[in-house]
């Protein structure tokens, strides 16, 4: 679908720009598979757990509206009541969310009822629920590169 607006730029430019949006969702949207291939377990829709590193994670695309973040907080101290009945294992809570202002990585906590809930953003919570969060950006990037240098040929080739 096209709008009138659409012609006044060059097509080819149309196309590279769609591709990158197109690349942009599909890595946004592969965070909840890279949880399950990093040791989490999925417990709801934005609920993981992982046993081995002892973190309860929250995690959603956008942060959510503060009148609903109290409801994320006690789903997170309800999972964590649920898996620490019995054993004296201490869960890391996190709720994090993957959209930030440009080089903004937030971190930050709050103490509900006793527990501490860490809140981080961006690129600072990949790296921490995320052990080969070096190799996973190294392969994002060559396949950009990849998907992305024809069209820079084609384009020096022109000069």
């Amino acid at each position: 679908m096209s709008t009138l607006f659409d012609l006044l730029f060059p097509q080819e430019l149309l196309s590279i720009a769609q591709s990158i949006m197109k690349m942009k969702r599909k890595y946004d949207n592969s965070i909840p598979k890279l949880l399950l291939n990093n040791g989490y377990l999925k417990c709801t829709k934005q609920l993981y757990i992982n046993p081995i590193k002892n973190i309860i994670l929250y995690y959603t695309k956008a942060d959510v509206k503060n009148n609903n973040r109290q409801n994320v907080f006690n789903e997170l101290i309800h999972l964590n009541n649920m898996y620490s009945i019995g054993c004296n294992q201490q869960y890391q809570l996190i709720y994090g969310y993957l959209n930030t202002k440009i080089n903004e990585n937030n971190a930050d906590s709050i103490v509900l009822h006793n527990v501490t809930i860490n809140i981080m953003s961006g690129e600072l919570l990949l790296r921490h629920v995320l052990d080969n969060y070096n190799n996973i950006i190294f392969n994002i990037s060559e396949e950009i590169n990849r998907s992305f240098s024809p069209i820079q040929n084609n384009t020096n080739n022109s000069n």
